[in-house]
C-alpha cells in the first residue's frame, strides 16, 4: 500500500484527506493514480493530518526533509536541476554550479489542521 493509500485509509475517504490538507479531491486522485507527484508543500500537511503515521519521507523520498528536535518537518531541500541544460546540452562554469545548487524551503502547515486530538499535536513514530 503506497503512502497516499494509507493516508486515505486513515482519514476514511479521498475527500476527507483533501479537506484535511486544503487540496481538491481531484488532486488526491491524481496522486493516488500516480499521474502527478505529491507537491513538496503538501507532504507536511499529510503528515499532520495522519498524526505522523504517514511521513514526508515516505511520500517524497527524493526530497531531503529537515526536522526540528521534536521531529516535526520544518523545511526541505530539493535538487534544482542537473549540470546539463535542456536536451542534454552542457552548461559551463558558474552557471553549472548555480544549476546544480540545492534550494532550501521552509515548510508551512495549516494553523488549525483538521485532525483528531489537540491542535498542532502530531505523534511521530
Amino acid at each position: 500500500m503506497n503512502p497516499i493509500e494509507r493516508a486515505i485509509k486513515l482519514l476514511g475517504t479521498q475527500t476527507a484527506l483533501a479537506n484535511a490538507i486544503g487540496a481538491s479531491p481531484q488532486q488526491v486522485q491524481q496522486w493516488l493514480a500516480g499521474t502527478r507527484p505529491v507537491p513538496h508543500e503538501r507532504c507536511p500537511r499529510i503528515e499532520v493530518a495522519t498524526e505522523g503515521q504517514v511521513r514526508c519521507e515516505e511520500i517524497r523520498a527524493d526530497v531531503d526533509w529537515l526536522r526540528d528536535a521534536s521531529g516535526r518537518a520544518t523545511g526541505y531541500r530539493v535538487q534544482l536541476c542537473s549540470a546539463a541544460g535542456k536536451r542534454g546540452k552542457k552548461v559551463g562554469g558558474d552557471v553549472a554550479a548555480a544549476h546544480s545548487a540545492q534550494a532550501t524551503r521552509p515548510v508551512t502547515t495549516p494553523k488549525s489542521p483538521r485532525v483528531k486530538g489537540r491542535q498542532g499535536e502530531v505523534a511521530h513514530g
